[in-house]
């Protein structure tokens, strides 16, 4: 059984994918219990009583999590490949973002990269297009983030798990 938390999981699915968050989460910080879960007005999960942070993703019975015990910013994504990507992709790249290539892999990963950028921001509030920025650099990914006198700039790392793309920051 797990503890009381703000993640209700739906159903069985749900449920499991719950577990398998908490047990990562366990695992990444060394702790033999579980730690307790909230969430902030925004909907971004932190711990009770801890300076560190924590970010989750979930997709097609995937679970990734990340943990830093000194409260760094982080995000994750992991995210099954969609067929239709493309038709997505004119919601969240924008000019900038191309690098001439946009294949299917290309939006799969800019996808993830700022749906990372977006949970690292943690206000909620923000345009795909006008907020969150993708530059390609030497075989290297950064985002960026800026909004308002924020702004914010990251080195995201990628990688394929079976048919799914997951998304971090450095």
């Amino acid at each position: 059984k797990f503890p009381s938390s703000p993640f209700v999981p739906a159903g069985p699915a749900k449920q499991v994918e719950q577990a398998a968050a908490m047990h990562l989460l366990n695992v990444l910080s060394g702790k033999d219990h579980h730690l307790a879960l909230e969430k902030d007005k925004f909907g971004k999960p932190y711990i009770t009583d801890q300076a560190c942070s924590v970010s989750f993703s979930h997709s097609k019975n995937l679970v990734a999590c990340l943990y830093c015990a000194n409260g760094s910013a982080l995000g994750v994504d992991i995210e099954y490949q969609r067929d239709n990507i493309h038709l997505l992709a004119k919601k969240f790249l924008s000019d900038s973002d191309r690098t001439g290539y946009e294949g299917r892999l290309h939006q799969q990963i800019a996808w993830g990269a700022k749906e990372v950028l977006y949970k690292i921001y943690g206000i909620k509030e923000l345009n795909f297009i006008k907020n969150l920025h993708l530059s390609f650099e030497n075989e290297m990914l950064f985002g960026q983030i800026s909004k308002g006198d924020y702004t914010a700039k990251f080195e995201l790392e990628h990688t394929m798990i079976n048919n799914s793309v997951l998304v971090w920051n450095v």
